[in-house]
């Protein structure tokens, strides 16, 4: 599991290492921001903001590659089922985002944002499961109980927009927090037999598919 202490660390001293807040002037001098978002460890993973303020600083593109990772322990005996339905052994991803942001009001250190574009990330999952499998031995054909391993691909699609105030809060820091509405479609090549209902059902799962709620902060530096 990715190491959420460190991130929390690094949260701390983000904020309150500022001198004092900077006005848009000196802000409109930087070219580039990179932020955090540290609600993507609810779901084991990690998102890093990279923007590009253009000439005109009413217009930023936003950058945003994002990783997952996580591994459990899980006992998987053939004659007790006691290990979670919902588990897995194993998580893997990859995706990236790529927004456009429009200062649509700035007021001394806060300028509002509004933003819309698209996110992909591709997940790999890993389980096993007992299960009953025909075998053919010395020219016999018979079922054996094994523990055989299952991977589960799904490719997630996210189209979203969503309102942002951004408070420059500290000399070349800033706190961002955004809120909007979003369509999640997931191509899944799982088998329906395994796959876990979480993955599916909940908004922010793995393979969801249906209308969401982008919402969170970030917190980042200007250069």
């Amino acid at each position: 599991m990715l190491n959420k202490k460190i991130v929390l660390l690094i949260i701390y001293i983000t904020l309150f290492s500022g001198i004092k807040a900077q006005d848009q002037t000196a802000i409109a001098q930087n070219k580039f921001q990179l932020a955090l978002v540290p609600q993507y460890l609810i779901n084991n993973g990690m998102r890093i903001d990279f923007e590009y303020i253009f000439k005109n600083p009413k217009h930023v593109l936003l950058i945003s590659p994002q990783f997952y990772y996580d591994k459990n322990d899980i006992n998987y005996d053939q004659y007790q089922a006691n290990y979670y339905e919902d588990e897995y052994e194993q998580l893997n991803g990859y995706g990236a985002g790529l927004h456009h942001k429009i200062a649509v009001s700035t007021v001394k250190t806060w300028t509002f944002y509004f933003t819309y574009g698209v996110e992909y990330a591709h997940f790999t999952i890993n389980n096993k499961r007992w299960e009953w499998v025909s075998t053919t031995e010395e020219g016999m054909e018979y079922l054996k109980y094994e523990l055989i391993d299952i991977e589960q691909n799904t490719d997630r699609f996210r189209f979203d927009l969503y309102m942002s105030i951004q408070y420059n809060y500290a000399k070349n820091m800033f706190l961002d927090f955004y809120m909007g509405m979003g369509a999640v479609y997931s191509l899944n090549k799982m088998n329906p037999g395994f796959v876990k209902s979480r993955f599916q059902d909940k908004m922010y799962g793995y393979a969801f598919n249906g209308m969401y709620l982008p919402i969170g902060f970030r917190f980042g530096f200007r250069f």
